[in-house]
């Protein structure tokens, strides 16, 4: 968290790997934007440009990393979208209540 809290983005140019990238979510969670590959977003189920910027075109990652570098309106709503995405998704509430799910499922089978 501290190192997270002196940087404007972070960059995730991931070119393999699967599910959820702790990495991703973490920035997220902390109100710092990502500009991610392909790759590294699948499986978080984020909105592509509203929530994080995602691209695996060179020149276009660059673009994306310019674009949160030097434009605040796009900034601000990267990191108020994807801090809430981040919790939404993967935060306390979201947690409790997926092992609430497994909980009552591991109760209903083993009462068969």
């Amino acid at each position: 968290e501290s190192f997270l809290s002196g940087v404007k983005a972070t960059l995730a140019p991931l070119r393999y790997g699967a599910r959820v990238k702790g990495k991703v979510g973490n920035s997220l969670r902390q109100g710092v934007p990502v500009v991610a590959s392909q790759i590294a977003a699948e499986g978080m189920g984020l909105k592509y440009d509203e929530e994080i910027l995602v691209s695996d075109i060179v020149p276009e990652f660059v673009e994306h990393m310019l674009k949160v570098e030097t434009d605040e309106a796009v900034w601000n709503a990267l990191s108020t979208s994807g801090r809430e995405a981040a919790n939404r998704k993967f935060g306390y509430q979201a947690a409790k209540k997926k092992l609430s799910r497994i909980v009552k499922t591991l109760i209903d089978q083993s009462e068969l």
